[in-house]
């Protein structure tokens, strides 16, 4: 039975920087291409970017950008990313895969981080990052907040035992 789009997508990403950059970069975009129309509707607008370049002063990464996004240069809005690593003395080719923001800022995404329920999240992440910065050694959300916090938290516990130590999970 062949792999869904998804599957193939997700092997993709596990694998990292496993073959050489043209390799990687044609299975990544026929990944991407494949999640649409099956997974997500075909005609949804989206900018798919990947640049897998050689050297030590590049940097490669392949991910799925805001369709308003020029070809080149800043971009803006939310975007999901993928960081393909390859093997090396630390371990096995894997990829960092992450949301970021892009160098213009949020636009064109503000207007749905802006809608009430993200404002609540968007102060909680904050209060957390700012916790962090300040070198608070547990991460713990105030009562009332979003039970998903203090899930996160206990994730967090779980995953980073020595920096939470002390803690409550």
């Amino acid at each position: 039975m062949p792999m869904s789009a998804i599957d193939e997508l997700t092997t993709v990403i596990a694998n990292g920087l496993g073959d050489s950059a043209d390799t990687v970069g044609n299975k990544t975009e026929d990944a991407i291409d494949g999640i649409f129309g099956e997974r997500y509707r075909a005609n949804s607008p989206r900018d798919k970017r990947v640049d897998l370049m050689a050297g030590d002063r590049n940097i490669p990464f392949a991910g799925l950008l805001h369709p308003n996004n020029p070809t080149s240069g800043v971009y803006g809005g939310m975007s999901l990313i993928r960081f393909p690593i390859p093997q090396d003395d630390a371990g096995p080719a894997c990829s960092l895969l992450t949301f970021i923001c892009g160098t213009r800022g949020l636009a064109p995404d503000e207007a749905i981080l802006g809608r009430p329920g993200h404002a609540r999240h968007r102060a909680s992440h904050r209060d957390h990052s700012e916790a962090f910065a300040r070198g608070d050694q547990a991460i713990r959300p105030r009562r009332g907040r979003d039970d998903v916090l203090q899930r996160q938290s206990r994730v967090i516990a779980r995953s980073i035992p020595e920096y939470v130590a002390g803690a409550e999970p």
